[in-house]
């Protein structure tokens, strides 16, 4: 997936802040594609930070409806011409299937 970023703006910023620039919410975002789907995967701006998409994981773990299950993430960093470009990240509730083989 790739949500929108929140149109050109987002390249003003040194740092993209996930949590208000995505609509709809990260967290029904997170929420509802792991309620379909055993792994997902998204595309995101070079700037977001590691640390929020952690509290995003957190957060959508202790509201999850079964009770906390876990949810893993793998982080793929997309470069060309020697520049990073943007992120791929990988969520999943197995620890398994998080690796891109």
């Amino acid at each position: 997936m790739s949500p929108p970023w929140g149109g050109i703006k987002y390249k003003d910023s040194e740092v993209y802040n996930i949590k208000e620039l995505i609509t709809p919410n990260i967290f029904d975002i997170v929420r509802t594609s792991l309620s379909i789907a055993p792994r997902i995967i998204f595309f995101l701006p070079r700037t977001l930070q590691l640390e929020e998409l952690k509290q995003i994981i957190e957060t959508v773990q202790k509201e999850s409806d079964k009770g906390a299950k876990d949810i893993f993430f793998d982080v793929h960093i997309l470069n060309s011409a020697n520049k990073i470009k943007a992120l791929m990240i990988t969520f999943s509730n197995d620890l398994s299937s998080v690796k891109i083989k």
